[in-house]
């Protein structure tokens, strides 16, 4: 049996730890500072949808990278990448009818 270091489980691990701590260091990092009280919010909604883009990213880079694995556990990689796509395509929808 092959012991990979990085399988799709792992991925997708990353990248929430990643997302978290940067959403937990935007307030710490913010704490100080004065008079713009919607910085922290601006920038916390936007590595929510960095965060979907990139669940996004990785769920599609799995069928190509990790064939094995999504065969076995197709169900998950694309309850996933429906649920991303979907949330992407809804905020481009709301992007778009917002300007409209």
């Amino acid at each position: 049996m092959k012991n990979h270091k990085i399988n799709p489980t792992r991925l997708y691990l990353t990248w929430i730890v990643v997302c978290i701590t940067l959403m937990l260091l935007v307030p710490l990092q913010s704490a100080n500072s004065g008079s713009s009280g919607s910085a922290p919010f601006v920038i916390v909604s936007g590595v929510i949808f960095i965060f979907i883009i990139g669940t996004f990213t990785i769920s599609i880079l799995n069928i190509f990278l990790f064939k094995v694995w999504v065969k076995k556990y197709w169900f998950i990689n694309g309850t996933i990448t429906l649920l991303s796509g979907s949330a992407i395509g809804y905020l481009l929808y709301r992007v778009i009818s917002i300007n409209s």
